[in-house]
């Protein structure tokens, strides 16, 4: 068996009361919603989901053009299609899917 992934924790307790949300007021619920509908975008349109979220993502921002959010939040240093590049290069996405998409047709 091969671990891909582990998480470690220590539980305290104090005597203070947060003064924070301890659970993100459904930030989780909503990312998982959203991730769900670009997965049911994706296969009606017949397009990768990766290709879905990479079309979602602000421009790479430059000296000169800045976006912003729909809440007027300027995006000085927004790099999300420049890292999701880096990503999709450095682990051989075209290739690994290309793989999976041939073992999933040749085995049930």
């Amino acid at each position: 068996m091969v671990v891909t992934f582990g998480v470690y924790a220590t539980c305290c307790r104090t005597n203070r009361m947060t003064n924070t949300a301890m659970r993100s007021f459904g930030a989780i619920q909503c990312s998982l919603i959203v991730e769900d509908a670009i997965e049911q975008v994706a296969h009606a349109l017949n397009m990768l989901p990766e290709t879905v979220r990479w079309q979602n993502f602000y421009a790479d921002s430059d000296q000169v053009a800045t976006q912003s959010t729909p809440y007027g939040q300027q995006l000085k240093y927004a790099i999300g299609r420049d890292v999701w590049n880096q990503l999709l290069e450095s682990c051989d996405f075209v290739n690994r899917h290309a793989s999976v998409m041939q073992f999933n047709q040749q085995n049930r």
